[in-house]
């Protein structure tokens, strides 16, 4: 929309502004302010690429269509089982949640399979190229670097880019629970803030025939792996708390 328009008006009237976004996103601002401003931090989220917004919208009619029932809500971070990636659905009062792999949409999201052609050729992965002061994700695999810090609550993880930006954070520390850790260890667990997925093979026939009527196109396009289908069901019956102490018994 007009957010930058609008960011550059804030600024200009001495606002303290924080605006966050993926990586290119922080790029198109920092490239249409033209300069820097000692009152804006920028905040960059660990992105492993964005599916089309009309691949979305076919999911919506084909759950719609299955249903019977009109969707007025979908969460893509639902934490009432615990943190991971769990999606919630609303069709009015009702609703209905899931995993990783149990939905067509989440399964091809999750696999980097249906990304726009860009996302496979970022240039804002690694350290050096963050276009943000701050960069802000999920700290996956902190049970196994910091098992004592782990939660079910979830546990995101901060990278200072900038030197404001650090004294920004040291601030805000008196308000969080946090354990300093490296970046190796974020990385370790986390590729997408470091590397591009390849172009998959399954890309070019999950694009195909996606101006068909959304249920026909996810139908047909967007396949889920039984395997993996199965075990993200048991997952889901296993509380988080449980399943770090699990690893740490297999490790």
């Amino acid at each position: 929309g007009y957010s930058f328009q609008r960011v550059k008006e804030l600024l200009l009237d001495g606002k303290m502004v924080l605006y966050s976004g993926v990586p290119c996103q922080i790029a198109g601002l920092r490239s249409f302010l033209m300069k820097d401003y000692d009152n804006l931090y920028l905040v960059d989220l660990i992105c492993h690429g964005s599916p089309s917004n009309k691949l979305f919208s076919n999911y919506i009619e084909y759950e719609e269509t299955k249903h019977h029932k009109k969707v007025t809500k979908f969460v893509f971070r639902d934490k009432s089982k615990g943190w991971g990636v769990y999606w919630k659905i609303h069709f009015g009062r009702k609703s209905k949640t899931g995993g990783l792999y149990d939905n067509p949409y989440i399964s091809c999201f999750i696999n980097g399979n249906a990304n726009k052609y860009s996302c496979y050729f970022c240039k804002y992965k690694g350290f050096g190229h963050r276009p943000g002061d701050i960069t802000l994700g999920d700290y996956w695999g902190i049970d196994k670097v910091h098992p004592t810090f782990a939660s079910s609550d979830g546990c995101s993880a901060v990278i200072v880019n900038s030197k404001k930006a650090g004294q920004l954070v040291t601030d805000s520390l008196v308000y969080c629970d946090y354990i300093l850790s490296s970046k190796e260890n974020i990385a370790n667990n986390n590729p997408s803030l470091v590397s591009n997925d390849i172009v998959p093979h399954e890309r070019d026939q999950i694009y195909n025939n996606i101006n068909r009527p959304g249920y026909y196109y996810v139908k047909h396009n967007l396949k889920i792996n039984l395997f993996a289908y199965i075990k993200t069901k048991i997952r889901l019956l296993i509380p988080y708390n449980l399943r770090v102490k699990i690893k740490k018994l297999v490790k």
